[in-house]
């Protein structure tokens, strides 16, 4: 008899949070002042706290930075 395997359709990596958390921690890695991203500023504030969370950036004030 064969086995029926579901297998959920992952979905795109681009325009996913994996890839704007990739986006942003690149502009910080590098420095870029002031940069804007097409996504909208909810997702992006999400997104941004997820990464002072998970300990990538670290925010002071309005700006983000590596961790020392």
């Amino acid at each position: 008899m064969k086995k029926s395997h579901y297998t959920k359709r992952q979905s795109t990596f681009k325009d996913s949070d994996r890839f704007w958390r990739g986006r942003i921690l690149d502009a910080v890695r590098r420095k870029k002042i002031g940069v804007r991203f097409d996504i909208p500023s909810v997702r992006a504030r999400k997104i941004i706290q997820g990464l002072v969370r998970d300990g990538l950036v670290v925010r002071t004030g309005s700006a983000l930075s590596l961790p020392r």
